[in-house]
């Protein structure tokens, strides 16, 4: 059996968790926190010190969360739709997964992670937490999920008419921030702001391979009210 060492709110960690589930490959998970990891994990495993790390059965090991997705493209004969068929939508999926896994990553996530759950976990009090940096990443973010209801305009998954590694890679970066409470999926009035976004979301974490995700709590801060909610 796989044993995936991961970080339940990193959203790498959990882009290879989903995709896992998705191909059909039953993994042992080892939980850390990637501030806090043993020398030996630097100097035996990874020394990026970064998660996630997947283990396979014979005992080596894929460090990166685009090895591991690449990894188990190549040697899962199932996974291949969740790249792309054809040599066009691999490419699309590509981008896609380029565009969360870079931009929205360093322009949204790390910024939000670092002030509301880095900080707080490592005995910040509110008064160090960078309200300019939150607000930055708030607006970045109402542009990409702009962007995102357009592709889902014309498309039933992100990249296509069915799932890729392209939608997984943008749902475990939202999935953080809707824990966080910081997607703005209503508005005053009640009514959706982004419903294309709001049902491809819906869709995403309806999946079994979501369960696990849904289930992650910070010992922090409790999750927002849409979080584990499928009808939000």
């Amino acid at each position: 059996m796989f044993t995936l060492i991961h970080y339940p709110f990193c959203p790498f960690s959990r882009k290879v968790r989903i995709a896992l589930s998705e191909i059909g490959i039953e993994a042992e998970m080892k939980s850390v926190e990637p501030w806090n990891l043993p020398v030996e994990f630097r100097t035996n495993i990874n020394p990026t010190g970064e998660v996630p790390v997947l283990f396979d059965p014979i005992g080596k090991y894929i460090c990166g969360h685009y090895p591991i997705v690449e990894f188990l493209y190549e040697t899962t004969s199932c996974s291949a739709s969740i790249i792309g068929t054809e040599s066009f939508d691999r490419a699309e999926v590509r981008r896609l997964c380029d565009l969360f896994d870079r931009n929205f990553y360093d322009n949204i996530t790390k910024l939000i992670f670092i002030e509301k759950i880095y900080k707080p976990l490592n005995g910040n009090s509110a008064s160090n937490i960078n309200t300019q940096a939150i607000r930055a990443a708030t607006t970045n973010l109402k542009n990409y999920l702009l962007y995102i209801e357009s592709l889902l305009n014309n498309r039933h998954w992100l990249a296509g008419e069915n799932i890729t590694m392209a939608d997984i890679s943008a749902g475990a970066q939202i999935s953080i921030l809707d824990y966080l409470g910081h997607i703005p999926w209503y508005a005053k009035d009640l009514t959706p702001n982004f419903p294309e976004l709001k049902n491809w979301y819906q869709r995403l974490k309806s999946r079994p391979s979501f369960k696990s995700i849904l289930l992650d709590k910070l010992p922090i801060r409790k999750p927002s009210s849409t979080y584990a909610n499928l009808d939000f």
